[in-house]
């Protein structure tokens, strides 16, 4: 497994595209898994993430993905969006010691953001819109 050395912003070094993600009025720095290694990877073996940081997840096709904790040494919010950038399920303070369960939204979804457990409380709800934006 990759090793991760973390930098002083709370991503780590991991090579992975860094872009800014509008969730409502909130706007947060994250980094993009696009690959299967790097969703596989994820968060994994990192021993924080900074508020106002996430991973962002795009998947190829709409699914109900499912996300674990193997290897997370904190605690998470895990935020389904489908392809229309609309947020369709959030499950809140999912942490590591809920592994092996998976967490998978009711509905498909085509994108998945993860984020320090509790920044977005108040911040963001389903329904509301996610976009992308460019670096």
């Amino acid at each position: 497994m990759q090793q991760h050395r973390k930098n002083n912003i709370g991503l780590a070094n991991s090579g992975l595209e860094e872009k800014a993600l509008a969730v409502g009025n909130t706007i947060l720095q994250v980094e993009v898994a696009q690959t299967v290694e790097q969703r596989m990877t994820g968060l994994s073996h990192r021993s924080a993430l900074a508020e106002g940081r996430g991973m962002f997840f795009i998947f190829d096709t709409d699914d109900t993905h499912g996300i674990w904790m193997k290897d997370m040494q904190f605690a998470i919010d895990i935020i389904w969006i489908d392809a229309t950038m609309k947020i369709v399920h959030i499950e809140q303070a999912v942490t590591p010691d809920t592994y092996p369960q998976s967490f998978t939204p009711p509905v498909p979804a085509r994108y998945v953001l993860e984020v320090p457990a509790g920044y977005m409380y108040g911040k963001s709800a389903v329904g509301e819109s996610v976009t992308l934006q460019n670096p």
